[in-house]
């Protein structure tokens, strides 16, 4: 356990150099701060953190530029917390003060050379009014607000000329000072129509474009601290707060993992005090407080928020010291559950430690521990999984239930750069996984199983809105895929415009239902040989052969269009040794290897032959290259 505040705890650290056997602690410590200040300091530390040391100990970096028309330090600072808070180094370029235009729209700029991932441009209403006359009139912000709407597009249209990665913008907030400068309150009226419709103007930039994303500044101020600190805005030319920043540096954050394939999967929930008031055990399923009183009515409003979370595709859990038939029996007899127990993917109800239970939950759903979100009002509890899991994301609810909503949705810890439909089918899914569960340990053998599921697999190249889901698979999927390149829509779109270059869409369903859009395989051919540039399938159908059938298919159809051999590469990470030996089990040969890669070749000699368990229908064949 921590007997330190975190805070403290990471300075001890700056000052005894970040050994490298405390870096995991490190981690640990940052997921426990919880305000902005302490977040600001910690991410003031951690810049003497040695980037080569962290990477030895298997951290990931990130590239990540910013730039900007105030002085921004402090977002940077506070990024760094936050990512490292999740095992990710952030390198930044950080743009010099107010050089935003020529960053974005010079093609020989150090940002592009800097070839980051994810691009932050931050701007505050100065952005505007430093543009304007100093006595500006209503009708004057309204052509400046153009002005600006039309070069924010110009950097749109430039950076997708330039750079792969992501370009985030913010709306941008009006300050009640620039307003009450006009004496007309029709002219301020119509300030506010304008700011209003630029700002909605500026949002629709991200349907335009699939690299670009906007966060709504506006939706982060609260009454708990103000847009910016006039002091700090004049002397400091800082012009958001520094709880303004710590809220945008958790939205881009949030982008950044989602980016990498690392938004959350799974939340886990404890019951007593947390989704119900009191202690099931003594109180009894009739004694607990949910609309039977006033504090009860906080847990169903708090309920009703995580049913949301997970008609999303956000997969529920129970983590109870609790007896589990008592569990049971509350979930199918109160209700005013919100939640019912068809809603859960897993329920841990015994009397052992939290932080074994969600390593239970971790295996059942076949998902990493690093996908779980815990949610327990105990903060012994907290403390126990931070300290044996510190890549769990853990939050503290707080003291009153009418919190807990706030507490937990203010992490982003499950957003997505985009949804699609497989998203909002995804609980339906996991509960589908039951039936085969079952019917898998009723079967005689694997071979029977397999047998009586009736899988159908069809082989596509997907176009349109299919290309969202195959972006969310290279960014999601960890375990089975060979090189863990992680695309985003745009860059997907990219790759598929180069010449010679496609993508084979996976989409299987069995005698229970449809498992969606499960894998994908990218190529390209090259004279006589066609590349594997990345392979990657969804745990949710490993062992169904369904990888073996759709490349052997794709062998088959490789002879067919003249092509003398394939090539393939595979990328060892911490999360993809099961498939390691992929290549050489489907008839591949070794050509080159070492720690970083190893290339495999096979010489189409040989026919390949899909599983007869399977039914196959491929349509991307009707596109030679």
């Amino acid at each position: 356990m921590m007997t330190q505040p975190p805070l403290s705890a990471i300075t001890a650290l700056r000052k005894a150099g970040f050994p490298t056997d405390a870096l995991p602690s490190l981690q640990r410590h940052l997921g426990a701060i919880s305000s902005a200040d302490d977040r600001l300091h910690a991410g003031v530390n951690l810049r003497a953190l040695a980037a080569e040391a962290y990477r030895e100990q298997g951290g990931s970096t990130f590239r990540l530029a910013v730039v900007s028309n105030f002085s921004y330090q402090t977002i940077a600072d506070t990024l760094r917390s936050r990512l490292l808070a999740r095992g990710m180094l952030p390198e930044f370029y950080l743009s010099d003060y107010n050089q935003y235009h020529y960053e974005l729209l010079n093609a020989d700029s150090s940002l592009y050379r800097s070839s980051p991932e994810l691009t932050l441009c931050l701007l505050d209403g100065h952005s505007v009014l430093d543009e304007l006359g100093p006595n500006w009139r209503p009708e004057d912000i309204e052509q400046g607000l153009r002005n600006k709407l039309h070069q924010l597009t110009q950097f749109a249209e430039q950076y997708h000329q330039q750079a792969n990665g992501l370009l985030v913008f913010n709306t941008l907030p009006l300050s009640g000072k620039t307003l009450q400068q006009c004496l007309d309150y029709r002219g301020r009226a119509r300030i506010s129509r304008w700011w209003a419709q630029f700002n909605a103007d500026l949002l629709a930039l991200a349907e335009t474009y699939h690299h670009v994303f906007v966060i709504d500044t506006q939706s982060l101020l609260s009454a708990d601290f103000p847009l910016r600190d006039d002091r700090l805005g004049f002397y400091a030319r800082t012009l958001m707060s520094n709880e303004l920043l710590d809220a945008l540096a958790g939205e881009v954050a949030a982008m950044v993992f989602a980016s990498r394939g690392m938004a959350k999967k799974c939340l886990v929930l404890d019951l007593d005090n947390t989704l119900w008031g009191g202690i099931l055990g003594d109180d009894g399923i009739e004694g607990i407080q949910l609309s039977n009183s006033a504090t009860g009515e906080a847990f169903v409003s708090f309920q009703q928020v995580i049913k949301r979370l997970s008609a999303q595709g956000v997969l529920l859990a129970i983590s109870s010291k609790n007896e589990r038939q008592n569990v049971i029996n509350l979930l199918q007899q109160r209700e005013d559950m919100v939640l019912k127990i068809d809603d859960f993917s897993a329920i841990v109800a015994n009397w052992q430690p939290k932080s074994d239970a969600l390593q239970t939950i971790s295996e059942l759903l076949n998902i990493g521990s690093d996908s779980l979100v815990f949610v327990d009002d105990s903060a012994f509890e907290r403390e126990e999984v931070r300290n044996q899991h510190p890549q769990i994301s853990v939050v503290d609810p707080g003291s009153d239930p009418a919190e807990y909503a706030a507490a937990l949705v203010k992490g982003n810890h499950f957003c997505q750069l985009e949804l699609n439909p497989e998203d909002y089918q995804r609980s339906k899914l996991y509960q589908t996984e039951a039936k085969r569960k079952s019917l898998r340990n009723a079967s005689t053998s694997l071979e029977a199983f397999l047998a009586e599921l009736q899988l159908k697999l069809r082989l596509f190249t997907p176009q349109g809105q299919e290309l969202a889901r195959v972006a969310q698979l290279s960014l999601r999927t960890n375990q089975f895929n060979m090189t863990t390149r992680r695309m985003s829509e745009s860059e997907v779109q990219a790759y598929l415009a180069q010449p010679q270059h496609g993508i084979i869409a996976l989409q299987s369903s069995d005698r229970f239902g449809e498992y969606g859009v499960i894998g994908c395989l990218f190529y390209h051919r090259e004279h006589n040989s066609l590349w594997i540039d990345n392979f990657l399938l969804s745990c949710r159908v490993f062992s169904r052969q369904l990888e073996t059938a759709a490349l052997n298919h794709f062998l088959s159809w490789a002879q067919r269009q003249g092509c003398e051999e394939i090539r393939a590469r595979y990328l060892p990470t911490q999360k993809n040794q099961q498939v390691a030996d992929f290549y050489t089990r489907h008839g591949f040969t070794l050509s080159e290897g070492n720690a970083q890669f190893s290339e495999y070749c096979h010489a189409l000699e040989a026919p390949a032959v899909v599983p007869n368990h399977i039914e196959l229908i491929a349509s991307y064949q009707e596109t030679p290259l």
